[in-house]
């Protein structure tokens, strides 16, 4: 009877037991999970015995693994369901000892029949609507009638019966022979809403189809980090993409009644519930809008070392959201070292902030060849840091268009770059005004919403070649210690301790695959006597209450240049280049 008795309570008493004294299970040792090409989603995940799938292995992955991925292609999209629980316990998607691992977004293509006119015809399973198509790695030109498709590497498409019929000119191979590839999946990776700590490494991406992002609608990317934040996107190639590369973004809409009392962006109140991404060292290229686009998930974020290129190409996005990186709640993003080249349509940026990107800071970044401006600064009080940057407009833009437009920005400070056939536009926002947050300092909290005018800005110890700023005098404006050549002009109500270059420069931008050098004559860089210029000479911004500082509130002096030279006197050259021993006629930017 007592052994009965002991055997009923033993489990109430255990109970007891794990709730007065905390028990706590054995921790689980974080474990590598291997994918090939030639595994089984029905191995282990063993590095012996890997599984065939990239989304099988993250169905398994737990808070501290990694998942090893072998060289080959991946027809797959690939969706987290559970991220890392912290910096230190993240999930890792990997190449395995930097393999060249591929995940694309199309399937192959055969059954292709040979039709008259030199055309191939196939009929796909199911409508579709919006749809690419590539013939060995390169993208076929959709056009719209059947006499467009008299060129080689052209096609266009019919309906028969509810199906769908591509007919196609492969000039002279067989489609069936070689690899021709249709757009089936609208993301590569991606996550449940609010999936954190995931860490993407070495990861190429391609042929994408997603729809067109908006801040105020959904923003759809390649890699998608779907209302997550500490994502780490570092050495991942994206390219081929209808969209946006990289989006960082949450899903927005519209604020059909803002006023001052519900503003804009009013939603999101918590800094640390967003962002705090890192995206580092990819190439995102020939992506059909943006290469890195997101509503707040730029708080807090560091994007650099970049290469963005060849953004919008094909001219077929025309609404007005295309730019290299397109960010907006961006507070206290960090934006530098990276080459944006090649961004193209009547409204494609270089960068585009805006609205509200206060505390940020662009630094060391070479921009060019943009087809609407370099910088676009869109509804924001401010301050922001833009320093050692090389921003340089094409010599064939149009003489009336700004390499930087900044429109109801307010607050916004030039120190050290150097401006190629750039000038500036300042104006306030057209139309009838809406009112724009401004936070306490390094956080979401409004402080106040009042409208964004076009005051307080600062250029100080920049290089202006060819073009001078051009700007009026805004209110609370100053500029000084600026260097003009090449038919610069300085500003007419400032620049008293600035200088003219008395020779040319000889500028030019030589760019290569991987990069850009600078060549120019170096001995027209004239030294002047320049402040040093710390948080408290740049000034002290009493809307924002804040001086130019560190998302940690730390003050920033800026002291080093482009190539990370420390200034050693006050007598220097204006620009991003400090005057030494090696400044080169030649300097590699990136």
């Amino acid at each position: 009877m007592n052994k009965v008795i002991i055997f009923l309570i033993f489990p109430l008493l255990m109970q007891f037991v794990d709730k007065a004294f905390g028990h706590v299970p054995a921790p689980v040792s974080p474990k590598s999970i291997y994918v090939s090409v030639s595994g089984s989603d029905r191995a282990d995940g063993s590095v012996t015995k890997p599984l065939r799938t990239i989304s099988y292995a993250v169905s398994r992955a737990m808070p501290g693994d990694r998942i090893l991925v072998s060289a080959g292609v991946y027809r797959e999209s690939v969706v987290f369901e559970r991220g890392g629980s912290s910096e230190h316990k993240r999930i890792t998607l990997q190449a395995l000892n930097q393999a060249k691992v591929m995940i694309k977004g199309s399937d192959r293509k055969t059954g292709w029949v040979k039709d008259k006119n030199k055309l191939w015809k196939c009929m796909l399973d199911s409508f579709q609507t919006g749809m690419m198509l590539f013939f060995n790695d390169k993208k076929m030109v959709n056009v719209s009638t059947l006499q467009e498709c008299s060129n080689a590497l052209r096609w266009t498409k019919t309906m028969e019966n509810g199906k769908t019929i591509i007919l196609a000119n492969f000039g002279t191979s067989d489609p069936n022979v070689g690899l021709t590839e249709i757009l089936v999946r609208n993301v590569g990776i991606s996550a449940r809403s609010g999936v954190d700590y995931l860490t993407i490494e070495g990861i190429a991406i391609s042929q994408i189809f997603n729809d067109y992002a908006s801040i105020y609608a959904e923003q759809p990317g390649a890699i998608d980090t779907k209302n997550g934040k500490y994502w780490n996107i570092i050495g991942c190639s994206i390219s081929e993409c209808h969209a946006v590369g990289i989006s960082i973004g949450i899903p927005g809409h519209v604020y059909a009644d803002a006023n001052p009392g519900r503003p804009e962006f009013n939603d999101y109140t918590d800094l640390a519930s967003v962002g705090h991404h890192k995206i580092k060292e990819n190439h995102i290229f020939n992506c059909g809008q943006a290469g890195v686009f997101g509503l707040i998930g730029g708080t807090s974020s560091t994007i650099e070392d970049n290469l963005i290129e060849n953004i919008n190409q094909d001219g077929g996005y025309t609404g007005n959201e295309s730019a290299g990186i397109r960010l907006a709640m961006a507070v206290d993003a960090t934006i530098t070292h990276n080459l944006i080249r090649r961004v193209y349509g009547k409204n494609g940026y270089g960068v585009f902030l805006g609205p509200i990107f206060q505390g940020a800071r662009l630094s060391r970044n070479i921009i060019s060849d943009s087809g609407a401006g370099l910088f676009y600064l869109f509804k924001n009080h401010g301050p922001v840091l833009f320093d050692n940057n090389i921003l340089a407009m094409a010599d064939t833009a149009d003489k009336d268009m700004a390499g930087v437009k900044m429109e109801a920005s307010e607050a916004n400070v030039f120190v050290q770059n150097l401006f190629y056939n750039c000038s500036f536009y300042n104006g306030r926002q057209p139309g009838k005004s809406v009112s724009t947050s401004n936070f306490l300092p390094h956080s979401l909290v409004i402080k106040q919403t009042i409208p964004a005018l076009d005051i307080d800005h600062r250029l100080y110890g920049n290089l202006f070649i060819g073009k001078g700023a051009g700007i009026a005098k805004p209110a609370g404006g100053e500029a000084d210690f600026n260097l003009y050549a090449d038919g610069a002009l300085p500003l007419s109500w400032a620049d008293l301790n600035s200088s003219k270059a008395e020779n040319s420069f000889s500028f030019r931008l030589e760019h290569n695959q991987k990069g850009v050098e600078l060549f120019w004559k170096k001995e027209a860089l004239k030294p002047i006597k320049i402040p040093v210029l710390t948080a408290e000479f740049l000034g002290f911004f009493a809307l924002s209450k804040q001086y130019i500082e560190y998302p940690d509130g730390k003050k920033i002096m800026i002291d080093r240049d482009f190539l990370n030279a420390v200034s050693g006197t006050l007598e220097r050259t204006p620009g991003p280049f400090y005057q030494g021993k090696g400044l080169k006629p030649r300097i590699k930017l990136f």
